[in-house]
């Protein structure tokens, strides 16, 4: 017992260091992933030379963290295959927030593929997988998942839903205590009021998440998002603000290197270097600048920038070949940026086309899954209603047969009855008054030629040999009447019927109970009843069989007795051994 016991530990210790073999690897990796420390891709690519020997669950935990890792660091996605495996694992073994967080980069992932419905979908049911009024609620999740389908609707120009989307992204921002991402996203819905063409609520946004930074003393951050108010100072004419503005991006905005060279992402900088040294005048200084942009020419907003400023700066220098030069340039850019963005357009239309097709199909297939539902359901109906049609027609068969076996048992008992107690008064005449007697005799004749009808081999009153006093027997008389109110003998009477038997007709009983004969026990019991001259409809009650079956059983007995076919017969036989 002892050593069972401590198998028993072992056992769930084993398995518990199995469940938690990498616990601490993912724990570290996910911890790196939230403070965008990139050793997460080193761990990851690690680790991936043994994720095949990897339990289930460890590898949908990995999977899970290598695509949040890619999101994170900003590494494209080009296949859902093994997201959606991850998303159908953690559907029926993680909790809310793993769903949640594995339908959401299962969206990243569409997002990347520039499937944009499919993307929306999938955020819109990662936040139906999300429980707001669980204290365990990922809320930093859910504000970048709001912030994601944000971007997406300012893709796909409805700045309307965007700015309840970024609402959205705030509000559980601010639950999750997150303070600069709140303000990160309160900065990025200034977009949408732009495209609103509401450009003063634009700015108050942008002003009011730099004082918002200032109090966190995170200068670095708030001098990142000044372009949009340097643009404004300048179109307005306050260049002095201009001014300032720009120095204070320039020194303290952390996106220029020790060489004085922009960080990649941040060019678009120099266009409004240009359109500020264009406006103090300062024209070789804005052409330098206008020029610079044209060293980053994968973004075709920065070709279209520089030449329509150099343009701009060159007509005002009053040098016509370099204006014409440069015109045509931008129109030429222009032209591309415009195709790129109807290249976009028809992509985007497409894809909302596709999806709309296959939501469509989807919803087709469910009408009819409905329309075969309703048949199942209808066929399921008539078959239940037939079935207990069919039921209760049986049962009405069934008792109308039982009542006509008890009737008939009634008959033959009330006769038996009769006769029983006929001769029972006859036993007690001790008078020899021979008119008396002639009269009771009579009338038993008469009674034996009536149960004659039930018993094959007596066909002539003479032939009812009877031995009375076993016939009157109590235990006989009792089994008639279980027969006749459509009862089954107990254990205790059918022993008390042996006993009878075994009393009064010792050699008839071992003859019967011989080994070779092989009777069972229910072929002996009908030997008994039909010597003491029980007819068949009173076996089938006994027994609770059909008459068929009492039947079949008399012919098994006819022939291992008397090596008889058949049931004809039988109850003389019996009654002669």
């Amino acid at each position: 017992m002892k050593n069972l016991v401590i198998f028993f530990i072992l056992s769930i210790s084993l398995i518990g260091c199995t469940n938690n073999a990498h616990t601490a690897e993912w724990n570290k990796i996910d911890s790196c992933i939230r403070n965008s420390d990139t050793t997460a891709l080193q761990l990851l690519r690690k680790m991936d030379y043994d994720k095949n020997d990897f339990s289930k669950a460890d590898r949908m935990r990995y999977e899970l963290l290598l695509a949040s890792a890619h999101n994170k660091f900003f590494i494209s996605m080009k296949s859902d295959s093994t997201m959606k495996n991850v998303v159908d694992y953690y559907s029926d073994n993680g909790n809310n927030n793993q769903r949640m967080e594995a339908t959401y980069l299962l969206g990243c992932v569409y997002r990347d593929m520039g499937d944009a419905p499919r993307a929306l979908e999938c955020y819109e049911n990662a936040v139906q997988l999300s429980d707001t009024t669980s204290l365990t609620c990922n809320y930093q999740l859910l504000c970048r998942i709001y912030a994601q389908m944000a971007s997406l609707f300012h893709q796909q120009r409805s700045p309307k839903i965007e700015l309840s989307m970024w609402n959205k992204a705030i509000k559980y921002a601010w639950i999750a205590k997150d303070t600069l991402r709140a303000l990160d996203c309160l900065n990025c819905s200034g977009g949408a009021y732009n495209m609103l063409e509401k450009k003063e609520c634009a700015i108050k946004i942008v002003k009011t998440t730099y004082h918002r930074y200032m109090e966190l003393n995170r200068i670095d951050l708030a001098s990142k998002i000044l372009i949009p108010i340097i643009d404004y100072e300048i179109g307005r004419g306050e260049i002095n603000n201009a001014k300032k503005n720009i120095d204070e991006f320039e020194m303290k905005s952390n996106v220029f290197d020790k060489h004085g060279d922009i960080d990649s992402g941040w060019e678009f900088f120099y266009a409004f270097l240009g359109k500020y040294y264009e406006a103090v005048s300062q024209k070789d200084s804005a052409v330098y600048y206008y020029r610079k942009l044209l060293l980053y020419p994968s973004e075709i907003s920065n070709l279209e920038a520089g030449y329509g400023g150099l343009m701009s700066v060159y007509r005002k220098m009053n040098i016509p070949d370099s204006a014409v030069k440069y015109a045509e340039l931008y129109a030429n850019a222009n032209d591309t940026a415009n195709f790129r963005h109807s290249a976009e357009e028809i992509t985007r239309i497409q894809a909302l086309y596709n999806y709309n097709e296959s939501q469509k199909k989807a919803e087709g297939k469910a009408a009819e899954n409905r329309k075969l539902w309703y048949f199942i359901y209808v066929v399921l109906l008539i078959s239940i209603i037939t079935s207990f049609g069919i039921y209760i027609y049986l049962r009405n068969l069934r008792l109308e047969s039982r009542k006509k076996l008890t009737d008939e048992n009634e008959k033959y008992s009330d006769i038996l009855y009769r006769y029983n107690q006929l001769t029972d008064e006859m036993c007690s005449i001790k008078s020899g008054i021979n008119l008396y007697r002639n009269k009771k005799e009579q009338e038993i004749n008469c009674l034996l030629d009536k149960l004659s009808i039930y018993q094959e081999d007596s066909s002539k009153s003479e032939k009812w040999n009877i031995e009375q006093a076993l016939l009157s027997h109590q235990t006989v008389r009792r089994l008639h009447e279980l027969a006749r109110h459509a009862k089954i003998p107990t254990e205790l009477e059918w022993n008390d019927l042996y006993d009878v038997v075994s009393d009064h007709l010792s050699d008839f009983y071992n003859y019967i109970t011989m080994p070779e004969f092989n009777l069972n026990n229910v072929e002996i019991k009908i030997c008994i009843l039909m010597r003491l001259y029980f007819i068949p409809s009173e076996l089938a009650v006994l027994f609770n069989i059909t008459k068929q079956r009492v039947t079949n059983i008399r012919s098994s007995i006819n022939k291992k007795l008397f090596h008889k076919d058949g049931a004809k017969k039988i109850d003389q036989s019996i009654r002669n051994i």
